[in-house]
Protein backbone atom coordinates (compact mmCIF):
# COMPACT_ATOMS: atom_id res chain seq x y z
CA UNK A 1 0.00 0.00 0.00
CA UNK A 2 1.41 3.39 -0.99
CA UNK A 3 1.87 6.28 1.38
CA UNK A 4 -1.14 8.52 1.84
CA UNK A 5 -0.73 11.84 -0.03
CA UNK A 6 -0.02 14.89 2.08
CA UNK A 7 -3.10 16.60 0.66
CA UNK A 8 -5.62 16.36 -2.13
CA UNK A 9 -7.08 19.21 -4.16
CA UNK A 10 -10.65 18.17 -3.42
CA UNK A 11 -9.86 17.73 0.27
CA UNK A 12 -8.27 21.18 0.51
CA UNK A 13 -11.20 22.90 -1.22
CA UNK A 14 -13.65 20.96 0.93
CA UNK A 15 -11.82 22.06 4.10
CA UNK A 16 -11.79 25.64 2.83
CA UNK A 17 -15.57 25.50 2.37
CA UNK A 18 -16.14 23.94 5.80
CA UNK A 19 -14.07 26.57 7.60
CA UNK A 20 -15.57 29.39 5.54
CA UNK A 21 -19.02 28.36 6.75
CA UNK A 22 -17.79 28.34 10.36
CA UNK A 23 -16.45 31.90 10.07
CA UNK A 24 -18.91 33.10 7.44
CA UNK A 25 -19.98 36.47 8.84
CA UNK A 26 -16.47 37.53 9.83
CA UNK A 27 -15.12 36.71 6.36
CA UNK A 28 -17.99 38.45 4.59
CA UNK A 29 -17.73 41.53 6.80
CA UNK A 30 -13.97 41.71 6.37
CA UNK A 31 -14.21 41.66 2.58
CA UNK A 32 -16.98 44.27 2.59
CA UNK A 33 -14.62 46.58 4.48
CA UNK A 34 -12.04 46.03 1.73
CA UNK A 35 -14.57 46.94 -0.98
CA UNK A 36 -15.67 50.03 0.97
CA UNK A 37 -12.06 51.23 1.17
CA UNK A 38 -11.71 50.86 -2.60
CA UNK A 39 -14.96 52.76 -3.21
CA UNK A 40 -14.02 55.58 -0.83
CA UNK A 41 -10.80 56.28 -2.72
CA UNK A 42 -12.19 55.83 -6.22
CA UNK A 43 -13.65 58.55 -8.40
CA UNK A 44 -12.33 61.83 -9.82
CA UNK A 45 -9.98 64.08 -7.83
CA UNK A 46 -9.64 67.87 -8.09
CA UNK A 47 -5.93 67.78 -8.86
CA UNK A 48 -3.34 65.40 -10.26
CA UNK A 49 -1.23 65.53 -7.09
CA UNK A 50 -4.20 64.77 -4.86
CA UNK A 51 -5.15 61.90 -7.17
CA UNK A 52 -1.65 60.42 -6.76
CA UNK A 53 -1.83 60.78 -2.97
CA UNK A 54 -5.26 59.17 -2.85
CA UNK A 55 -4.08 56.32 -5.05
CA UNK A 56 -1.04 55.74 -2.81
CA UNK A 57 -3.16 55.77 0.34
CA UNK A 58 -5.65 53.35 -1.23
CA UNK A 59 -2.86 51.04 -2.35
CA UNK A 60 -1.29 50.88 1.13
CA UNK A 61 -4.65 50.29 2.83
CA UNK A 62 -5.73 47.63 0.35
CA UNK A 63 -2.42 45.76 0.73
CA UNK A 64 -2.69 45.86 4.54
CA UNK A 65 -6.28 44.60 4.45
CA UNK A 66 -5.34 41.81 2.03
CA UNK A 67 -2.48 40.82 4.31
CA UNK A 68 -4.99 40.62 7.12
CA UNK A 69 -7.24 38.38 5.04
CA UNK A 70 -4.33 36.03 4.36
CA UNK A 71 -3.38 35.98 8.03
CA UNK A 72 -6.99 35.41 9.04
CA UNK A 73 -6.99 32.39 6.74
CA UNK A 74 -3.88 31.12 8.50
CA UNK A 75 -5.46 31.57 11.92
CA UNK A 76 -8.65 29.81 10.83
CA UNK A 77 -6.61 26.92 9.40
CA UNK A 78 -4.90 26.65 12.80
CA UNK A 79 -8.25 26.43 14.56
CA UNK A 80 -8.09 29.99 15.90
CA UNK A 81 -10.68 32.75 15.62
CA UNK A 82 -9.45 35.92 13.88
CA UNK A 83 -10.67 39.40 14.70
CA UNK A 84 -10.92 42.68 12.83
CA UNK A 85 -7.58 43.82 14.24
CA UNK A 86 -6.21 41.94 11.22
CA UNK A 87 -7.08 45.07 9.25
CA UNK A 88 -3.93 46.75 10.58
CA UNK A 89 -2.03 44.29 12.77
CA UNK A 90 0.32 43.00 10.06
CA UNK A 91 1.86 46.36 9.12
CA UNK A 92 5.32 45.31 10.35
CA UNK A 93 5.53 42.81 7.51
CA UNK A 94 4.35 45.30 4.87
CA UNK A 95 7.78 45.90 3.32
CA UNK A 96 8.63 42.18 3.25
CA UNK A 97 5.28 41.51 1.54
CA UNK A 98 5.90 44.17 -1.12
CA UNK A 99 9.50 43.18 -1.85
CA UNK A 100 8.71 39.46 -2.00
CA UNK A 101 5.72 40.13 -4.26
CA UNK A 102 7.90 42.25 -6.56
CA UNK A 103 10.61 39.58 -6.80
CA UNK A 104 8.05 36.85 -7.31
CA UNK A 105 6.34 38.90 -10.03
CA UNK A 106 9.62 39.36 -11.90
CA UNK A 107 10.46 35.65 -11.76
CA UNK A 108 6.94 34.64 -12.74
CA UNK A 109 6.81 37.06 -15.68
CA UNK A 110 10.21 35.97 -16.99
CA UNK A 111 9.10 32.36 -16.63
CA UNK A 112 5.95 32.99 -18.66
CA UNK A 113 8.00 34.53 -21.45
CA UNK A 114 10.19 31.42 -21.46
CA UNK A 115 7.49 29.21 -23.01
CA UNK A 116 5.11 29.45 -19.99
CA UNK A 117 6.28 26.23 -18.29
CA UNK A 118 9.05 27.91 -16.25
CA UNK A 119 6.47 30.45 -15.04
CA UNK A 120 4.23 27.63 -13.81
CA UNK A 121 7.25 26.14 -12.03
CA UNK A 122 7.98 29.46 -10.31
CA UNK A 123 4.33 29.73 -9.27
CA UNK A 124 4.29 26.25 -7.74
CA UNK A 125 7.70 26.65 -6.08
CA UNK A 126 7.41 30.12 -4.56
CA UNK A 127 3.65 30.76 -4.50
CA UNK A 128 3.31 30.18 -0.75
CA UNK A 129 5.64 33.06 0.16
CA UNK A 130 2.82 35.28 1.58
CA UNK A 131 1.97 32.65 4.17
CA UNK A 132 5.61 32.23 5.18
CA UNK A 133 5.99 35.99 5.68
CA UNK A 134 2.92 36.26 7.89
CA UNK A 135 3.27 32.98 9.76
CA UNK A 136 7.00 33.03 10.45
CA UNK A 137 7.55 36.81 10.44
CA UNK A 138 10.51 36.56 8.07
CA UNK A 139 11.96 38.71 5.31
CA UNK A 140 11.22 38.44 1.57
CA UNK A 141 14.27 36.43 0.50
CA UNK A 142 13.90 33.96 3.35
CA UNK A 143 10.17 33.59 2.65
CA UNK A 144 10.83 32.75 -1.01
CA UNK A 145 13.63 30.38 0.01
CA UNK A 146 11.49 28.54 2.58
CA UNK A 147 8.61 28.27 0.12
CA UNK A 148 11.00 26.72 -2.38
CA UNK A 149 12.20 24.20 0.20
CA UNK A 150 8.75 23.33 1.56
CA UNK A 151 7.23 22.65 -1.86
CA UNK A 152 9.86 20.08 -2.89
CA UNK A 153 8.18 16.90 -4.02
CA UNK A 154 4.72 18.52 -4.16
CA UNK A 155 5.02 21.14 -6.89
CA UNK A 156 2.81 19.40 -9.44
CA UNK A 157 -0.17 18.93 -7.07
CA UNK A 158 0.44 22.45 -5.70
CA UNK A 159 0.30 23.86 -9.22
CA UNK A 160 -2.97 22.01 -9.85
CA UNK A 161 -4.31 23.33 -6.53
CA UNK A 162 -3.44 26.89 -7.55
CA UNK A 163 -5.22 26.36 -10.88
CA UNK A 164 -8.29 24.99 -9.10
CA UNK A 165 -8.36 28.02 -6.79
CA UNK A 166 -8.04 30.44 -9.70
CA UNK A 167 -10.83 28.62 -11.52
CA UNK A 168 -13.07 28.83 -8.46
CA UNK A 169 -12.38 32.57 -8.10
CA UNK A 170 -13.11 33.13 -11.80
CA UNK A 171 -16.43 31.39 -11.26
CA UNK A 172 -17.11 33.70 -8.32
CA UNK A 173 -16.27 36.73 -10.46
CA UNK A 174 -18.63 35.61 -13.21
CA UNK A 175 -21.45 35.58 -10.67
CA UNK A 176 -21.59 39.40 -10.91
CA UNK A 177 -18.48 39.59 -8.72
CA UNK A 178 -20.56 38.86 -5.63
CA UNK A 179 -19.49 35.23 -5.72
CA UNK A 180 -15.96 36.33 -4.81
CA UNK A 181 -17.21 37.04 -1.30
CA UNK A 182 -17.58 33.28 -0.97
CA UNK A 183 -14.89 31.87 -3.25
CA UNK A 184 -12.06 34.12 -2.03
CA UNK A 185 -12.09 32.87 1.58
CA UNK A 186 -12.64 29.27 0.40
CA UNK A 187 -9.53 29.36 -1.78
CA UNK A 188 -7.38 31.27 0.73
CA UNK A 189 -8.26 28.91 3.57
CA UNK A 190 -7.71 25.91 1.30
CA UNK A 191 -4.23 27.24 0.51
CA UNK A 192 -3.59 28.00 4.18
CA UNK A 193 -4.42 24.43 5.20
CA UNK A 194 -2.05 23.06 2.56
CA UNK A 195 0.61 25.56 3.59
CA UNK A 196 0.50 24.25 7.15
CA UNK A 197 0.89 20.69 5.92
CA UNK A 198 3.90 21.35 3.71
CA UNK A 199 5.56 23.88 6.04
CA UNK A 200 5.28 21.72 9.16
CA UNK A 201 5.37 18.21 7.74
CA UNK A 202 8.78 17.52 9.34
CA UNK A 203 7.76 18.92 12.72
CA UNK A 204 7.67 16.25 15.40
CA UNK A 205 4.96 16.60 18.02
CA UNK A 206 5.17 14.74 21.33
CA UNK A 207 1.87 14.03 23.01
CA UNK A 208 1.95 14.48 26.78
CA UNK A 209 -0.52 12.39 28.78
CA UNK A 210 -3.16 14.47 30.61
CA UNK A 211 -1.84 13.24 33.96
CA UNK A 212 1.63 14.60 33.17
CA UNK A 213 0.17 17.93 32.09
CA UNK A 214 -1.66 18.17 35.42
CA UNK A 215 1.59 17.42 37.28
CA UNK A 216 3.43 20.14 35.32
CA UNK A 217 0.74 22.70 36.07
CA UNK A 218 0.73 21.79 39.77
CA UNK A 219 4.51 22.08 40.13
Amino acid sequence: MGAQPLFTIGGAIKEGWRLTKEHFWFLIGYQIILYVIILLFSGPHPSYLRGILFWLAEWVLVVLVKMGLYNSSLLIAEGLKPDFDQLYQNWRMFLSWIVAGFLFGIMFTIGLFLLIVPGCYVWAKYGFFPFFILDKQIGPIEALKQSGEATKGYRWPIFLLFLACVGLDILGFLLFGIGLLITTPITLIALATVYRKIAYRHQVTIEIPPSDIHKQQSS
